[in-house]
């Protein structure tokens, strides 16, 4: 029924329709409804709104793989997202690819990062969970 917190359609119609039945349920997407609907939205208003937003998401989530992807330069990649007025950047042996060797790590500072030594994280968020809360 829900997607992420995001209400399915039928359920937005539903709550819209009979609000009275949804009263007592809990969950964000109940709130989410209850605060569109006292803003005086409709039902389809709430459901575009909703859709375009999950577009966004899902763009601004591709877009970040494209870049994680990415095999030329990272930093004309970020210029042309931004949609900067310079079109070529200059680059350096730090800007373009996938640097990974020790050589490059050291020259910026993260060589300790693939080493033994580095210090240990024991709890990690899972990715998933945090792109949902940036999202």
């Amino acid at each position: 029924m829900v997607d992420f917190g995001i209400p399915a359609n039928s359920l937005i119609q539903q709550f819209f329709k009979q609000p009275d039945l949804f009263k007592k349920s809990e969950g964000n997407e109940f709130e989410l409804l209850r605060r569109y609907q006292q803003l005086g939205l409709s039902a389809n208003a709430v459901e575009q709104l909703l859709t375009n937003r999950q577009k966004e998401k899902q763009f601004a989530l591709q877009t970040m793989l494209d870049y994680l992807a990415f095999k030329d330069c990272r930093r004309q990649f970020i210029i042309n997202y931004f949609d900067e007025t310079i079109h070529q950047v200059n680059h350096n042996d730090t800007c373009c690819g996938n640097q990974t060797n020790l050589e490059f790590l050291e020259k910026i500072n993260l060589a300790y990062a693939i080493n033994d030594k580095a210090p240990k994280i024991n709890s990690l968020t899972p990715w998933d969970r945090i792109l949902t809360q940036l999202f």
